[in-house]
């Protein structure tokens, strides 16, 4: 069990993952996002992944959605099984 502290509950909970032994993705990094709200407001951060080089997979909506909110045409789409 890990604890830790952060400027915000996010930073916090990334530190706690890392300090458990979580490793940081190095390549490419799937997302699969649900309601828009959710997906816009992760939007910011999946541009700043993308500058950083990183490939991003997504679910068909998630990757819709960046693709026309996000200008994120690198993304590739990904389908689930149902």
């Amino acid at each position: 069990e890990v604890a830790c502290f952060g400027q915000n509950q996010y930073e916090a909970f990334l530190k706690a993952m890392i300090s458990a032994g979580f490793k940081l993705p190095s390549k490419n990094i799937l997302f699969s996002i649900g309601p828009s709200q959710q997906k816009l407001e992760i939007l910011q951060y999946v541009q700043i992944l993308v500058d950083m080089g990183f490939q991003l997979y997504a679910t068909k909506s998630t990757a819709e959605f960046f693709k026309a909110q996000g200008n994120v045409d690198s993304c590739i789409t990904v389908y689930k099984p149902h």
